[in-house]
């Protein structure tokens, strides 16, 4: 299969990142989670055209 699949962005408060798409209604896929193997605390959305956006921040 061809074409984009998930965009990763990197961003200093991921708890008001999350608040934000929240309150705009998005489709939330799975909720602030901490990866400790990779140090980076994580949550993702899907976007309109189903693709995934992954929103970060380091540890």
């Amino acid at each position: 299969m061809q074409g984009l699949k998930h965009i990763a962005f990197a961003v200093e408060d991921l708890d008001a990142t999350w608040a934000e798409l929240d309150r705009k209604e998005l489709d939330l896929v799975t909720p602030p989670t901490i990866n400790t193997d990779l140090g980076v605390r994580y949550c993702f959305i899907r976007d309109p055209d189903g693709v995934l956006l992954e929103f970060l921040t380091v540890l």
